[in-house]
């Protein structure tokens, strides 16, 4: 196995994961923010500020994700390399 192809193995389980895990919690949070805001009537609380913060979430989604799942994606991102350099391919 050449060092591109470990390289390109543990970009797609990093970043792929993170991926995952941030739109996972974004999404979560965007429903939660929009049940809130726009479906109760409590004058406070406007829509336009849950769409606001629907644009915003991600970014938070993001530092969720690398808070709580940083070492499990970079385990999971090494074993992927370790098992493509072993079997030649990533073992399901």
């Amino acid at each position: 196995m050449d060092a591109a192809a470990g390289i390109r193995t543990f970009l797609v389980f990093f970043v792929g994961g993170l991926l995952l895990t941030t739109a996972a919690i974004s999404l979560f949070m965007i429903g939660d923010m929009v049940s809130v805001y726009c479906l109760y009537d409590d004058p406070s609380q406007t829509c336009g500020d849950a769409l606001f913060f629907a644009t915003v979430l991600p970014l938070y989604g993001a530092v969720v994700a690398m808070a709580t799942c940083f070492l499990p994606l970079l385990v999971s991102a090494v074993l992927a390399v370790v098992g493509r350099a072993v079997y030649g391919h990533v073992p399901r």
